[in-house]
């Protein structure tokens, strides 16, 4: 799943990952530049999905955030992604 033409990013199933709903962002299909996965711990809320750029830690904050659905939280990522320049 590509986010836009300029630049490729994907999502892959983290097999490392806490649970089936948890996902590696790879720019260019390459290099891994973040995650995305959903939070079921007892003070989470179901549905509550996060997201973070794990690749350019010297970013101006936040590089990462929540979102209530995994489209939300891949739309954050993509706009906080091209905000920071971030390609590789």
């Amino acid at each position: 799943m590509c986010y836009s033409a300029r630049m490729s990013l994907s999502l892959k199933k983290d097999p490392d990952g806490e649970g089936d709903e948890y996902y590696l962002v790879f720019e260019n299909k390459t290099v891994a530049v973040g995650r995305i996965f959903q939070q079921f711990a007892a003070t989470s809320v179901p549905g509550n999905w996060h997201w973070s750029v794990t690749f350019k830690p010297h970013w101006p904050q936040p590089t990462y955030g929540t979102a209530p659905t995994r489209e939300a939280a891949m739309q954050a990522f993509k706009e906080r992604w091209e905000r920071g320049e971030g390609h590789s």
